[in-house]
């Protein structure tokens, strides 16, 4: 049986650089309709979330990276990809931490 941890693998670096560039457009568009100049102050509490979901997903995908057979040779360039995604997504992207994060985070308080 032929090895499929290589195309999974591709398929969920696509996943999240698809989520990257959506989620630019987003805060672009959000930028360029809303002119206010606003500043939010997170809490300790929303923060604390925030740095160990961001740890847990840069360190799951460094797991993945590093297991995954046929990406010889690459393992560094898809980190970077990875940890430059992520980074963004969780401290820079307006949209992301509103729209999909904090959701998602309120759910699983509320189960």
């Amino acid at each position: 049986m032929p090895a499929t941890d290589f195309y999974i693998f591709i398929s969920f670096q696509a996943a999240i650089v698809f989520l990257l560039i959506y989620s630019l457009m987003m805060d672009v568009l959000i930028r360029k309709h809303d002119q206010a100049e606003v500043e939010v102050k997170r809490g300790q509490k929303a923060m604390g979330a925030i740095y160990a979901v961001y740890g847990a997903a840069i360190a799951s995908t460094l797991v993945l990276t590093d297991r995954t057979e046929g990406l010889e040779g690459n393992t560094v360039l898809f980190m970077i990809i990875n940890f430059l995604c992520f980074t963004y997504l969780f401290f820079f992207s307006v949209w992301f931490r509103n729209a999909v994060f904090f959701r998602l985070y309120r759910r699983v308080q509320q189960d």
